[in-house]
């Protein structure tokens, strides 16, 4: 296994400016870290989430086109902030510590670089020395700069997340006319579960207490964790119930609406994905998982009604 190899040669070609200890610096983010409550929920907790404004990146663009081959079943790509005289990215600043800049580094990962660029407010300010997340290269088996289209649930958040942080219609509607990739329909992934060659023999139900590290569990069924996935990703996964994760990932912020033990209740859209989620696990032909077994009690009978 030479993953270790791998992220030994990226750290060496990342840059990260460094940030003086005790100090509190300028950020853009033009994702999901345009929210202070999606900041919170990563252990990133604002100071003074007042003094956060909307913002233009200047001199970037903003481009479709970080393939996670591992993480596929997520999202086919990613976004990417990427030098472009003349251009801009809409989003927003923040202003935090030097040790939240830790946390933000172990957020995006080690293929980003974080560098420094000029940032104009809306109000019309000019603000140097802003720190932003860009990757410029590839960094194989992590992620691979490949463009493409990006997936439905994640252009969704990009336009949820604008429309939050007040940023220009302008920008919203160019993010509304960003082509992106669809939820398979249910009869596809029904079509994909039952004609997957180890469904046929799948008879075995199991309880949770039964569920190992190299198995995954989305909705009810149990699926085998592909052994080529780096380490990291076998953490992420590996012994886990990753249904209502993979949910979550669907809403901007958190849903307030729970069942009777405390989770969040799924959207059509958050069904849609993690039928999605087990869609691309089982169609992946360079990383396959296989179908296991059905957890017993079935506890989402909604969600993959073609396992019943």
């Amino acid at each position: 296994h030479n993953f270790k190899m791998d992220t030994n040669k990226m750290l060496a070609g990342m840059v990260k400016t460094h940030v003086a200890p005790g100090s509190i610096h300028p950020y853009f983010a033009f994702g999901a870290n345009m929210s202070a409550k999606s900041l919170a929920a990563r252990d990133v907790n604002l100071l003074n989430p007042e003094d956060s404004k909307a913002a233009m990146l200047l001199d970037y663009e903003l481009k479709f086109e970080l393939e996670a081959p591992f993480l596929n079943a997520l999202e086919p790509r990613y976004a990417n902030v990427r030098p472009c005289k003349g251009a801009c990215v809409h989003g927003t600043i923040h202003f935090v510590t030097a040790e939240q800049f830790v946390t933000l580094d172990n957020i995006e990962g080690e293929c980003y670089s974080r560098v420094t660029c000029s940032v104009k407010t809306y109000d019309g300010n000019l603000i140097q020395n802003v720190m932003v997340y860009s990757q410029t290269q590839s960094y194989p088996p992590l992620y691979v700069i490949s463009p493409g289209l990006p997936g439905q649930r994640y252009i969704k958040l990009l336009i949820d997340g604008a429309i939050k942080a007040g940023l220009k219609e302008e920008w919203i509607k160019k993010l509304r006319q960003q082509p992106s990739k669809p939820f398979p329909d249910t009869d596809t992934v029904r079509s994909v579960i039952r004609g997957h060659s180890t469904f046929a023999n799948t008879k075995t139900t199991m309880e949770w207490k039964e569920i190992t590290k190299e198995m995954t569990v989305f909705g009810d069924l149990i699926l085998s964790v592909p052994p080529t996935l780096p380490d990291q990703m076998h953490r992420i996964v590996g012994g886990q119930d990753k249904t209502h994760w993979f949910a979550g990932l669907v809403a901007y912020d958190k849903s307030e609406n729970v069942d009777g033990k405390g989770n969040p209740l799924f959207t059509d859209e958050q069904h849609n994905f993690v039928r999605g989620v087990v869609y691309s696990w089982l169609s992946n032909t360079k990383q396959p998982a296989h179908i296991i077994g059905v957890l017993t009690p079935r506890r989402f009978p909604d969600l993959l009604p073609e396992i019943s």
